[in-house]
């Protein structure tokens, strides 16, 4: 049994291992696209905020500035090459955006079945050990009858605690 668990464990580990490359590869993929995006985008607001800037002089008094024209033309056509590089920048960052999100999805996904597969064995484990207890626990009470009846006793000797009584009656009742 052990052995069929540990290869269990094993192949869980390995998932897991092969998820976080995945999620390393997708990563990996992810940031050049990001900060290329990054750029474009801080440029946009760069110029967005000079356009702003000479558009609050002029409300400010200074339309008398040669250089406002020119310039609010150039932010102009700059922002529409801009803008459209920003869409096909997130265009490409979209598709690797949701492969790194399912990367983590795989990753979260094969630490819960190793967590699970953890947990049964421990549970396992711990129903071997209650069987071998509730073994030695009857072995004690038939000894224990035993010393009762050549003492020609009538009332128990022995009891088990409140809180046992109580745990292994629930646990009668709710067999399946």
């Amino acid at each position: 049994m052990t052995s069929t668990v540990n290869t269990v464990i094993d192949a869980a580990a390995a998932a897991i291992a092969d998820a976080h490359l995945a999620l390393d590869d997708a990563n990996a993929a992810l940031a050049p696209a990001v900060a290329n995006r990054d750029v474009v985008a801080k440029r946009i607001a760069d110029l967005e905020a000079e356009r702003a800037s000479i558009l609050a002089a002029r409300r400010d008094g200074d339309r008398d500035n040669a250089a406002h024209g020119p310039r609010l033309e150039l932010i102009a056509a700059d922002t529409t090459e801009l803008t459209a590089m920003l869409a096909e920048a997130d265009a490409e960052v979209a598709p690797l955006r949701q492969a790194a999100e399912e990367a983590r999805r795989r990753v979260a996904a094969a630490d819960q079945v190793l967590a699970n597969v953890r947990e049964d064995e421990v549970l396992r484990q711990t129903m071997t050990r209650a069987d071998e207890l509730g073994a030695l626990l009857l072995q004690a009470i038939v000894s224990i009858e035993g010393h009762r009846h050549r003492l020609a006793t009538a009332r128990n000797i022995w009891t088990p605690s409140a809180a046992l009584a109580e745990k292994v009656h629930k646990l009668h009742l709710t067999r399946i």
